[in-house]
């Protein structure tokens, strides 16, 4: 589909058909211009951390007294865990500087589908030697479960934390919110009308029964929602986009 970016209306009217494939859409492929090779090149490292992070979960969870903090397992998913976090900020830092999250389209592609796969234009070139990129499935729900894991261990065991992230507690739900703003897999996210008052009031004091509330994740993101409640949690990504 082409559109013609300097006519307003053109843009308005095609986006808003865009909008409404890919909002039904299970996946979308997005493929980054030659121009956006460092986007690639980020997304393709911060989604080779979250593998590597969600395959030791075990890591992650609250057990308290139980984990040597000399176990170079440990130590080393610290160290990932650690720049996972630095990356997704320079994601950010340099998000204006690429191509694609400058065009009409990005918001609906990249923000309405269910889940992305990415991978980089290279036909112009001759410098991959032949290869062609590889492509990274399931971009955005991979990205945002590790980055969740991790928010919630910090949040659950604090300065107890047998791994060092460089940063503290109260951290932890503004770094989740960039991941969710850069990489919005709104299945999982919550829309205000879903959060309990009082369950966010008792998981801010006792975050070791629970974190999903403060961090604003579904309990069970399996769970079919209202069109009502998909309308308004995609409205609090928005807010999330724009903040």
């Amino acid at each position: 589909m082409s559109i013609n970016q300097n006519d307003q209306a053109d843009v308005a009217a095609q986006v808003a058909v865009i909008g409404e494939i890919y909002g039904k859409a299970d996946c979308v492929s997005v493929l980054l211009p030659e121009s956006d090779k460092d986007a690639y090149e980020t997304i393709a490292e911060l989604l080779h951390m979250a593998v590597t992070l969600l395959s030791r979960k075990r890591l992650f969870d609250y057990k308290p007294y139980d984990s040597d903090p000399e176990d170079p397992q440990l130590q080393e998913r610290s160290t990932i865990a650690s720049r996972f976090f630095d990356l997704v900020k320079k994601f950010q830092s340099n998000l204006g500087e690429y191509t694609y999250w400058t065009r009409a389209w990005t918001f609906q592609e990249w923000a309405r589908a269910y889940d992305v796969e990415v991978t980089l234009d290279t036909a112009a070139s001759n410098d991959t030697g032949g290869t062609t990129p590889s492509i990274l499935r399931k971009a955005k729900s991979t990205i945002v479960y590790a980055a969740s894991m991790i928010a919630d261990y910090k949040l659950r065991k604090g300065q107890y934390a047998e791994m060092d992230l460089g940063w503290s507690r109260e951290f932890a739900k503004p770094n989740l919110d960039r991941v969710k703003r850069l990489f919005p897999f709104e299945n999982v996210f919550t829309s205000p009308d879903e959060i309990s008052v009082d369950e966010f009031r008792f998981q801010t004091v006792l975050p070791n029964e629970g974190t999903e509330t403060v961090l604003g994740l579904r309990a069970s993101p399996e769970q079919v929602r209202t069109d009502e409640d998909q309308f308004k949690a995609r409205l609090s990504g928005l807010n999330r986009l724009l903040a």
